[in-house]
């Protein structure tokens, strides 16, 4: 019975043996400057982990990744400028890599973030993502509307020079009818002056 209780206590040592030394209970970290996560660890865990800064007691959960595939080897990891709000109960959790062992290796004592880097600049960064969007929409309107009055213009000249040509061409046809008229009534006219010529010819040469 004492052999298998030493035997199971052993492999309890080697499955934790992963431990975050670094920070400790009622440590105030502020996240503005250099930090350092430190850990203990043995020949049996992995090779390499994920850092999170969590903070499940705040609604919603705070988890932000750090750092990927740090080596177990390094004993250690600096990192500065995250931006989380600041407050207690955040912690460090050791997340394994590895596709056959998954899940949180080792996690941190709880401690408190002092101070943290401000959440201003991605504000910024979005605010001036968005008057870009803005911008490029209205010079696509302006441009849209520049291309619809061009279009427009261009067939009000067309329309116009249609009405143009149009009323040029019965101007032509109206300036042209009365002469042709003109001709025929002149033609009309001059048979029957001949006639009577003929006629006044015969009586004359009747009388003499």
């Amino acid at each position: 019975m004492q052999i298998k209780l030493g035997t199971a206590l052993m492999l309890a040592t080697s499955a934790s043996a992963l431990q975050v030394t670094s920070p400790s209970r009622g440590d105030k970290w502020d996240l503005t400057h250099s930090n350092e996560v430190t850990w203990d660890s043995v020949e049996s865990d992995p090779t390499s982990f994920d850092i999170q800064l969590v903070n499940e007691h705040v609604n919603p959960p705070v988890v932000k990744t750090i750092a990927t595939n740090v080596q177990t080897s390094a004993g250690s990891y600096s990192f500065s400028n995250v931006a989380v709000d600041i407050g207690d109960d955040y912690q460090i959790n050791l997340v394994s890599t590895e596709a056959h062992n998954t899940g949180i290796l080792a996690q941190s004592a709880q401690f408190d973030v002092s101070n943290a880097a401000s959440n201003n600049s991605s504000s910024s960064t979005s605010t001036a993502s968005s008057t870009s969007t803005t911008s490029s929409s209205s010079s696509s309107s302006s441009t849209t509307a520049s291309t619809a009055t061009t279009t427009s213009s261009s067939s009000a000249s067309s329309s116009e020079i249609r009405t143009s040509s149009s009323k040029t061409a019965s101007l032509t046809s109206t300036s042209t009818s009365p002469s042709v008229s003109a001709t025929h009534t002149g033609a009309a006219a001059t048979v029957p002056v001949s006639v009577l010529g003929c006629i006044m010819g015969s009586v004359l040469a009747l009388l003499m």
